[in-house]
């Protein structure tokens, strides 16, 4: 992962295993940096509380969705991957998993 690409997006968890910050920056500064790919499961009531919800500070600096529930004091629980996943953040990702889909066909 390029740590310092602002299209690939780290997360560092607390002690639990649940998101703590969310960033475009590499955070820690020192690393370990785990990369955050992005799929969410709502309860259909947490779901219409975050829709309801304005966006934060935090969530326009970031311009990361997920920050407006953290502000809120609504958890996300991690999931760790053992395999690299594609992640799709820029046009030239989403054109490199078409063409992998495409010859995988």
């Amino acid at each position: 992962m390029a740590a310092a690409s602002p299209d690939r997006v780290k997360v560092v968890l607390d002690a639990a295993g649940r998101a703590l910050y969310f960033s475009r920056a590499p955070i820690p500064r020192a690393g370990p940096w785990l990369q955050h790919v992005g799929l969410y499961a709502f309860r259909p009531p947490a779901l219409r509380r975050f829709r309801s919800l304005p966006r934060g500070r935090l969530e326009q600096q970031e311009d990361l969705e997920q920050l407006r529930l953290l502000e809120q004091g609504m958890p996300i629980q991690v999931i760790h991957l053992s395999e690299d996943c594609p992640s799709v953040d820029t046009s030239a990702d989403l054109e490199r998993l078409q063409a992998l889909l495409t010859a995988g066909a």
